[in-house]
């Protein structure tokens, strides 16, 4: 008796888990784990500002390695018009780190400085950087 009532419970806490929105769990979070740089910069090729997230931004290191990058005040307002990304990191390191600054360019050519305060991991599996910055008006 006591193996059948334990395999019941085993399968109905497996269903709960399998069903996940059924119990108030919420959906994953292509946010991943906080690091603490973003080595081989140069290599960053391209960026998407995140929807609704003033302050947050998404790098491209190259061949889809996604990390969010999260900047003082409303930093990325400024990179939805702009055409250029300029990395400020410190004499010497190839790597973007908590402190260094991003500086975007649009057409005003006046550049806004931005320093970095977090970084995380990107899931693209979860979400699409490409999903993460399209607003209703572009659905």
């Amino acid at each position: 008796m006591f193996i059948k009532t334990a395999t019941g419970a085993c399968a109905a806490a497996l269903l709960a888990a399998w069903a996940g929105g059924a119990s108030g769990e919420s959906p994953a979070s292509p946010v991943g784990e906080e690091v603490r740089s973003i080595c081989f910069s140069g290599s960053i090729n391209r960026w998407r500002t995140v929807k609704d997230e003033p302050s947050q931004l998404l790098l491209d290191r190259g061949a889809n390695d996604w990390y969010l990058v999260e900047m003082n005040g409303k930093c990325a307002d400024g990179a939805r018009q702009s055409y250029s990304l300029q990395i400020e990191s410190k004499p010497g390191s190839n790597c973007l780190r908590q402190g260094d600054s991003l500086s975007f360019t649009d057409s005003s050519i006046v550049p806004q400085k931005c320093r970095i305060v977090r970084i995380h991991r990107w899931d693209e599996t979860v979400q699409s950087p490409d999903d993460a910055g399209k607003t209703d008006d572009d659905a």
